[in-house]
């Protein structure tokens, strides 16, 4: 057989050997294997088919490269020739994965081609491309490997931190089931090491605060939850959106805080702060009343000095009575107990009453009160008491904090959405460093207040709390040596939420009062829809209780009454209404011939609904003639 022929023959059989090597190496990387059994399985096989005199392998790592020498037969690197600083043969072959060089196998080789064989390649007579595709696939495997053993020991290192860290952790897919819990969820919720974690727990709590996190279109959001199961326990909760490296949202990490300690020490502080607050009225009441009753020369002559020392004990008496009331407001703030008692009020109404009680102050103290209101604004829903207790708290810091000679000018506009309140002072001023803290309890902020200024430091905390309870925004812009400017607003009313939160209030007077509550809702036909003004007149006129509320919902086109009737005695005031509206002969004349008639339902509460929403929708449906 021609020589040519056999080495075609030979070339074709070293590419198949080429793909059974292939394959080999391939099986060497299986799950969990050993890095250094890999690496030492895949040198052993090339050495074995390669017969080199030397291999090194260079792994090009993220963090640091990584190198690997094999020399077979060190005795092999003897040379034959007197050039040391070269090998006779050297192949390189970069390994690529996603178009990237990751690994660089070198073969040497110290003897020339013909004084080993007649083959026309080195290496174990090996065609060229062969060697290439092997050592290729060679550096991938390698490091394939070492990237799993990379992959195995930063899992660890996670796991150690996850299961070592003082709060609970639970990871959840995108199927909301639990992938990874820490041991401290685990005494968090008293489970043993092998119990799964309930169901309800994910349902209830997990799935709701995912919910939330999609709905405010947040990355992190922290809540605190009181759970009842499977231990009555307090938590702090943090929630984050857990992503692959492409971005996509695959489950969320939660993070768990007991903090039941501190919520009781908490319950615990406002409620002896409560109590003593309480206790301590009781002889300052006494003690106020006496005084008056000596100053007052009730129980005998008093002398002029006499009269002075007895109004600075009651001023003082009296500035002890605000501290009080604010240690009480606080306390109810914090337990979520301060009742709102809202009702429509005209705020410049109520911002010029509260002027006129600071008028006396401020002259004494050479300060101008300047108001600068509009002539009108639109009624607000708001609490009274309340708000007249922020322009108290803002004025007469705003009177505290500046000089003789100064000025302190109160603001009021409307914007789109709301109401705007500013009280303006040309006082010392404050830090922007102070800012953060100014709304906080207990805070004196550095402001040289000079005697008698000096308070509980809750009275800018207690105010922001009850502007945002009425839904509105407190601020402050100051600076040193020009004044402050505290602003704050207040929502305008809509006439839907209004509507639904006047129901909403008297349901809970009622809970609250143990009484009745219910509501009234009256439809006319399409050809009365413009009497509607004249009718809700009429029923207002018609109302007997000054707690009755008579109201238009539905952008108007229903009148509604909210009243503390029972339900038994709701069929006989309706019929009275209708009839004070149908019969009437004013209204009969504006209509020009057309009949009035009334169209009636009602709903009580807790009969026929526990929420707004449910007694609207049931009185709306009951509507009849």
């Amino acid at each position: 057989m021609p020589c040519a022929l056999k080495a075609a023959k030979r070339h074709k059989l070293k590419k198949l050997n080429a793909l059974s090597v292939i394959s080999r190496l391939n099986n060497i990387v299986i799950p969990m294997q050993d890095y250094d059994k890999v690496v030492k399985d895949v040198i052993s096989l090339l050495r074995k088919n390669f017969k080199y005199d030397k291999l090194k392998l260079l792994l090009l790592g993220e963090d640091k490269p990584e190198e690997i020498i094999d020399e077979p037969d060190k005795s092999t690197n003897q040379r034959t020739n007197e050039q040391t600083d070269k090998w006779i043969n050297e192949l390189k072959v970069r390994c690529k994965i996603r178009g990237k060089t990751k690994a660089v196998v070198t073969l040497y080789l110290n003897e020339p081609t013909n004084q080993r064989t007649n083959e026309p390649t080195a290496f174990g007579s090996w065609p060229r491309d062969s060697i290439t595709r092997i050592c290729r696939q060679a550096g991938v495997v390698i490091e394939d490997a070492r990237l799993f053993r990379d992959l195995q020991e930063e899992r660890n290192k996670i796991n150690a931190v996850i299961q070592s860290a003082a709060e609970g952790i639970v990871v959840v897919d995108e199927n909301n089931e639990v992938v990874l819990i820490n041991s401290q969820t685990r005494s968090m919720l008293g489970l043993s090491a092998n119990h799964r974690i309930p169901r309800a727990f994910i349902d209830f709590v997990i799935i709701p605060l995912k919910n939330e996190l999609i709905k405010q279109n947040r990355e992190l959001l922290f809540k605190e939850l009181d759970l009842t199961t499977p231990l009555k326990i307090s938590l702090r909760i943090g929630i984050a959106w857990m992503r692959d490296y492409r971005r996509k949202k695959i489950g969320v990490v939660v993070l768990f805080q007991d903090v039941s300690k501190e919520k009781e020490v908490g319950r615990l502080k406002n409620e002896f702060i409560s109590t003593v607050s309480h206790e301590l009225r009781t002889p300052l009441t006494t003690m106020k009343e006496f005084v008056s009753i000596v100053s007052d020369g009730i129980a005998g002559p008093v002398t002029s000095d006499q009269k002075e020392y007895l109004n600075i004990i009651m001023s003082n008496m009296n500035r002890l009575a605000r501290m009080i009331n604010d240690l009480l407001d606080i306390s109810k703030l914090e337990a979520g107990r301060m009742e709102l008692r809202k009702r429509l009020v005209d705020l410049l109404l109520l911002i010029k009453d509260q002027l006129a009680t600071f008028r006396a102050e401020a002259e004494n103290k050479k300060i101008s009160l300047c108001p600068e209101l509009p002539l009108k604004l639109p009624q607000l829903y708001i609490d009274s008491d309340r708000i007249a207790q922020v322009l108290v708290n803002l004025i007469g810091n705003a009177l505290k904090f500046t000089p003789a000679g100064g000025k302190v000018t109160v603001k009021a506009g409307e914007l789109d959405e709301s109401i705007q309140i500013e009280v303006i002072d040309t006082g010392v001023g404050i830090t922007k460093e102070n800012f953060s803290k100014l709304f906080d309890r207990f805070q004196q902020i550095d402001r040289k207040s000079g005697p008698g200024a000096k308070g509980t430091g809750l009275g800018l905390a207690i105010s922001k709390s009850i502007v945002e309870l009425h839904k509105g925004k407190i601020w402050v812009e100051s600076e040193i040596g020009k004044g402050s400017r505290f602003i704050f607003t207040l929502p305008k009313i809509e006439e839907e939420s209004y509507f639904y939160d006047c129901i909403t209030d008297g349901i809970k007077r009622a809970r609250d009062n143990t009484t009745a509550f219910s509501l009234i809702v009256f439809g006319v036909e399409e050809g009365l829809k413009d009497f509607l003004p004249d009718i809700e007149a009429l029923l207002k006129k018609s109302v007997r209780q000054a707690i009755d509320m008579v109201l238009r919902f539905q952008k108007g086109s229903k009148i509604a009454i909210l009243c503390e009737n029972g339900k038994e005695t709701l069929p006989a005031f309706i019929e009275r209404l209708k009839g004070i509206v149908e019969r009437d002969e004013s209204l009969a004349s504006r209509c020009q011939g057309v009949k009035v008639s009334l169209r009636s339902g009602f709903a009580s509460y807790p009969d026929d609904g526990q929420t707004a929403k449910e007694l609207v929708e049931k009185a709306v449906s009951s509507l009849t003639r």
